[in-house]
């Protein structure tokens, strides 16, 4: 009796540690820089209404990374923006020049169809614009992130991309 009681409980021990709930392993990296030769070279192209040095100085590159390490693990597992940098840009009112550009994106995912990782370059505009500012154009800048459990239900987490935030332009 003594040894079916402790299989019981060894057994149950097992299964109760199986049905661990899914965490994401997830990096995020969202990062204002200096424009890179190639974006200058684009923006001289497309802008005439600025010297060379009134583009490097009023235009900056949002380097946006999010790459979930563990996304194998989950099923069906998704990645949508909540707010598309389109919708965010539009906040950014400005006279002359372009307003954005797109850069380079990707976006790949694993094997079994799920999410892995979400890259862009985006060029836009930044004079007269403080750091505070900035952080407050990019708080609604959010993911939603959503895979299905074991139990076949959907389950979803908003990742708030704009506190993640860093201005490294220049010697920032």
């Amino acid at each position: 009796m003594k040894k079916i009681l402790l299989a019981l409980l060894f057994v149950m021990l097992i299964v109760g540690c199986s049905q661990k709930e899914l965490k994401l392993n997830d990096e995020l990296l969202f990062e204002l820089h200096d424009v890179n030769e190639e974006e200058f070279q684009l923006l001289k192209e497309r802008t005439t209404n600025f010297t060379e040095e009134e583009l490097k100085q009023n235009y900056a590159t949002i380097v946006f990374d999010y790459h979930i390490r563990n996304g194998k693990k989950f099923d069906n597992l998704t990645v949508q923006y909540k707010n598309s940098f389109g919708n965010l840009m539009e906040q950014v009112k400005y006279e002359d020049g372009l307003k954005f550009m797109n850069g380079d994106g990707r976006t790949s995912t694993y094997r079994n169809g799920s999410f892995e990782r979400n890259s862009d370059r985006l060029v836009f505009y930044v004079k007269d614009f403080t750091e505070v500012q900035l952080q407050d154009i990019f708080k609604e800048f959010m993911l939603e992130v959503g895979w299905e459990n074991d139990d076949g239900k959907w389950e979803t987490e908003t990742i708030p991309v704009g506190e993640a935030f860093l201005d490294k332009r220049g010697s920032k």
